[in-house]
């Protein structure tokens, strides 16, 4: 763990034991509905590690708004890595095989009206395996209590994120419209924490509905705070994807600290120098401050379904951190 990581990393942790992440990880199992997708997506897709499967299935340990009660905790935790996998799957479709045929159709699948139109050109094992994980996600939600009420704003929210990817597609197509604002306020939706939170709503027989407005302000915070997590993560990986979409890596070429041209060219040195620059530290300053708004937010509100909010937070953090050479 590089310099800054770890000071980051000390922070977090000074008043707790650090958990074994890595080792909790490789010692999940999964539910069989996640496992059955996930061994499809790696043996069909498998840009990813299959180590990720199980780290975000831990990490919904944390990560569930206490409003859900502990009977439903399973189920959500389920739900929300099948939804996981379904826009890692889109994601890979649009910023890794830069294919936006297949992306086009992609998009359609969590709409019911949408027609999919294939042709040979098309990835069509991941537009099926991704057809496959939505099906199964739709099946397990609607035995959720709250389901129906709260399917619109789901179906609303993960518009947002695939409309997040397709900036993403946008961007790496072509990169002279990337900006930091654009990051932030587009890209951070491909995190999907909205539709995390509707997975938790519909699975919460007490929450109030007065609550909602309350818990839909602080997800756009803590929604920027899990992006900057993974951009933290996972940007020199995809300097070797030549992704241009991280919110570093645009920051970088915003600012001059690289070329646009060097990532294709030089993928080695574009991540030596970003090192040597300040920006990382810089993300990880801005995190802080997003997560002592998220701490005065907590201190400000009795709303017990916010109530472990800010540790959470600092979870995912730690998670990202400790396995940042697995996701």
């Amino acid at each position: 763990m590089r310099q800054n990581r770890k000071a980051i990393f000390e922070k977090l942790t000074e008043d707790t034991e650090p958990p074994n992440i890595v080792e909790e990880v490789k010692q999940t199992e999964l539910p069989p509905s996640v496992k059955r997708l996930s061994d499809k997506y790696n043996s069909e897709i498998g840009h990813r590690r299959e180590f990720l499967w199980s780290w975000v299935f831990n990490v919904y340990d944390h990560f569930t708004l206490d409003s859900v009660p502990d009977r439903h905790i399973e189920a959500t935790k389920t739900r929300k890595t099948l939804m996981t996998i379904f826009i890692s799957i889109v994601d890979d479709i649009a910023e890794v095989n830069n294919d936006r045929e297949t992306f086009e159709q992609a998009r359609k699948i969590p709409f019911p009206n949408a027609t999919i139109n294939r042709t040979e050109e098309m990835d069509l094992a991941a537009l099926s395996i991704a057809e496959d994980g939505w099906d199964e996600l739709i099946n397990q939600l609607s035995d959720a209590p709250r389901y129906d009420e709260f399917l619109s704003q789901f179906r609303y929210d993960i518009r947002q994120g695939l409309n997040s990817i397709d900036y993403s597609l946008l961007v790496n197509e072509t990169p002279d419209i990337a900006t930091q604002t654009g990051a932030l306020q587009y890209i951070s939706h491909n995190m999907v924490f909205f539709s995390f939170m509707n997975i938790d709503l519909m699975a919460s027989p007490e929450f109030s509905r007065e609550d909602l407005a309350t818990v839909r302000e602080l997800f756009w915070k803590a929604q920027e705070m899990g992006r900057v997590c993974n951009w933290i993560a996972t940007w020199e990986r995809e300097v070797h994807e030549g992704d241009y979409s991280s919110g570093v890596i645009i920051r970088a070429i915003q600012e001059g600290v690289i070329e646009p041209g060097d990532i294709e060219d030089h993928p080695e040195a574009v991540i030596e120098t970003i090192k040597r620059s300040n920006i990382e530290e810089r993300f990880i300053d801005e995190w802080f401050e997003l997560y002592n708004q998220v701490d005065e937010f907590d201190e400000n509100t009795e709303n017990l379904m916010l109530e472990r909010t800010t540790e959470t937070l600092k979870i995912i953090m730690v998670y990202h951190l400790m396995g940042e050479e697995y996701i």
